[in-house]
């Protein structure tokens, strides 16, 4: 993934993918792609929600098996 593009990937298909089911659709990360710059973004819920941008934790989801940043995505959810 390359920072400020979208993988191209629609999370709509199933509620629960991730952001590991995510990555792997696109055959994984390029060699330039930042490991430290990954983010899920998010509308709120409701109109008067505010909109979530998250980190990803790409090397304690790949290295260290920590899962707490392998978020749900869901439908309008962009992975960049």
């Amino acid at each position: 993934m390359v920072p400020g593009r979208t993988t191209g990937v629609s999370p709509a298909r199933n509620r629960k993918e991730t952001v590991l089911d995510a990555i792997a659709q696109i055959n994984g990360l390029t060699a330039v792609s930042s490991k430290q710059n990954i983010w899920v973004a998010r509308p709120g819920l409701a109109p008067d929600e505010a909109d979530l941008t998250m980190a990803v934790n790409w090397n304690g989801l790949t290295q260290k098996g920590e899962t707490a940043t392998n978020y749900q995505l869901r439908p309008a959810t962009a992975c960049t």
